[in-house]
């Protein structure tokens, strides 16, 4: 979600067949309107989605991310995950603030982070997969928020 800007329902219907891990990593994202973008995505991430393609049974067509159950991952349950791992992270690095964190603030700030790096408005529009310039006064406005996530990425805590 933080790599690509996603939409959390992005993600939770991505499939094997979407990801290319090989060489440079990228993933098709099916987003609204029927409208697929192709994302990069950095060194560490395809890493990691080449290690749990190892542990998958799931062939092509199967859904990329699952709960215990083997089911497709939900909404509460993306949230529910992200809120376990920031809570271990704080407890690791206690500078890393309190707050309510949830799956659509990693859009937020990647949009924030893409923007801070350099990135143009044109392209942060593109690979947040919007069709209206409105959007980007609604993600990119600075919050303790974004700071906090781009900080437990600086910390290289890989299970954010």
């Amino acid at each position: 979600l933080y790599n690509t800007g996603a939409r959390v329902s992005e993600a939770l219907q991505l499939r094997w067949s979407d990801l290319a891990t090989e060489g440079p990593g990228q993933v098709r994202l099916h987003g609204k309107g029927g409208r697929d973008r192709l994302c990069p995505l950095w060194k560490q991430t395809t890493r990691l989605l080449r290690q749990l393609r190892q542990r998958s049974a799931a062939g092509p067509e199967g859904f990329v991310f699952l709960n215990l159950r083997g089911q497709p991952l939900t909404r509460d349950g993306v949230a529910y995950v992200l809120r376990r791992c920031y809570r271990r992270a704080q407890q690791r690095h206690p500078s890393l603030p309190k707050f309510s964190i949830h799956p659509h603030l990693l859009r937020h700030t990647a949009a924030h982070r893409w923007l801070a790096k350099g990135g143009t408005e044109g392209g942060l529009m593109a690979m947040a997969g919007w069709s209206q310039p409105d959007m980007l006064m609604r993600y990119t406005r600075a919050r303790a928020e974004h700071r906090a996530i781009e900080e437990a990425h600086r910390l290289n805590l890989g299970e954010l």
